[in-house]
């Protein structure tokens, strides 16, 4: 069997999350910490732990993170979580909403009114009041994984 070689796109990716998640560990992190946390799981498969950069909005006492990709799927085998938020370790159990869960609209309005900057990423339009568009919402509840990850403590 061939093995193929990683995207140069893949490479990048993979490179700037490298960098965004040293940066977010480093005394530095307040340039990126506001809406970005440090996320590490275990995979379901290979029951290695994975680390990435994802946005994120508090909303009382949990964090919500949005995501299109199946890499979420891995929190509902295993919803232990480590973050890195404004510089603190913590961990943290995730319940994971998969693409059209019921509470997915209001997830994701609470969400993005406190992350406005990632409808653009999503393709949201704000509503004449201000909220995130109903109809674009519907639309992106479709198509993304949800988590809302309950913190259980600090070190």
């Amino acid at each position: 069997m061939s093995q193929t070689k990683p995207k140069r796109a893949d490479r990048f990716w993979h490179l700037l999350n490298d960098i965004t998640a040293a940066l977010l560990r480093s005394p530095l992190h307040r340039l990126l910490s506001r809406n970005v946390l440090v996320l590490t799981f275990t995979g379901r498969k290979t029951g290695r732990r994975i680390t990435t950069p994802v946005s994120y909005a508090r909303v009382d006492d949990a964090v919500l993170c949005v995501t299109p990709s199946a890499w979420a799927n891995n929190l509902r085998a295993n919803p232990a979580v480590t973050l890195v938020l404004r510089g603190r370790v913590m961990q943290g159990a995730a319940e994971v909403f998969p693409p059209g869960a019921p509470a997915s609209i209001d997830l994701l309005r609470a969400f993005f009114q406190r992350v406005p900057r990632d409808m653009r990423f999503y393709s949201v339009h704000s509503a004449p009041d201000g909220t995130p568009d109903l109809a674009d919402l519907q639309r992106v509840a479709a198509k993304v994984f949800i988590m809302r990850i309950s913190l259980a403590s600090s070190r």
